[in-house]
């Protein structure tokens, strides 16, 4: 009896190995439920100590090998002229000008009214920014090689008078158009002869109203004769002086008759 007793000990300790050994076979050596034998795949395996597997590990980079970069597609550029362009580019709709075909007749003035449009210092015009400001204005390029305001649109007489015109402020005042591309400028004049060819207090709106946008244009400052500043104040006594003066004009060809 007590022999029979160890042998079914030894038999029940033999099976209980043989299922903990069936238990912790590998997934690779037991079967599916197909009953195919599976090969082991990447990521099957976790060691215990918490290192990466085969699976998690990066893979071997060559350091010899440098990767190309992608390719980079640059912008298309914007569309810019050059200030020496300017002078080459009529306003839309402007025919390319044409000087009078002869001298024109002196311009005896009585009084002359005068605004400046001087630049910040430091910050000179560029010269063919000013004449393109100058033609956007529609302001044309006749009489004496000077900027004129002319009643009229087309190509002006030699007779006619100007109701304004613009002058480079230094000497000798004129524009060389031919070589003005490379020139820099430190300031432009607006002057109006009295007595006008029209009603001369609307020339000189015209004009303030000119100088004014020519400022905001080129960025620079309106002045009067004085170098002040050309305030509300300032612009109402100049249209005074030009009423006194029109008045006492009047009044002297009524004398006259």
């Amino acid at each position: 009896m007590t022999e029979l007793r160890w042998v079914l000990i030894l038999l029940g300790i033999v099976l209980l190995v043989g299922i903990i050994w069936w238990s912790r076979r590998t997934p690779a050596a037991r079967p599916d439920s197909t009953g195919t034998r599976r090969e082991p795949e990447l990521g099957d395996v976790t060691l215990a100590s918490g290192e990466p597997t085969q699976a998690d590990a990066p893979e071997h980079i060559d350091d010899d090998v440098v990767p190309e970069p992608a390719p980079i597609t640059a912008p298309a550029p914007s569309m810019t002229y050059e200030s020496g362009d300017q002078l080459t580019i009529p306003m839309p709709g402007e025919e390319p000008e044409d000087l009078p075909p002869a001298e024109p007749e002196p311009i005896v003035a009585d009084k002359i009214v005068k605004l400046h449009l001087v630049a910040r210092e430091g910050e000179p015009f560029v010269a063919a920014d000013v004449v393109a400001a100058l033609r956007a204005e529609k302001l044309r390029f006749a009489h004496y090689d000077l900027f004129h305001r002319f009643e009229s649109e087309g190509n002006p007489a030699p007779t006619d008078r100007p109701q304004f015109s613009v002058s480079d402020m230094l000497k000798p005042g004129t524009f060389d158009l031919e070589t003005l591309a490379d020139k820099q400028l430190k300031g432009i004049s607006l002057f109006l002869a009295l007595p006008s060819p029209s009603d001369g207090v609307a020339a000189f709106a015209d004009m303030l109203a000119t100088g004014r946008r020519l400022a905001a244009t080129l960025g620079g400052q309106l002045v009067d004769e004085q170098g002040c500043s050309v305030s509300r104040q300032s612009a109402s006594h100049m249209r005074e002086d030009i009423i006194n003066y029109q008045l006492a004009a009047r009044a002297q060809a009524d004398e006259e008759e």
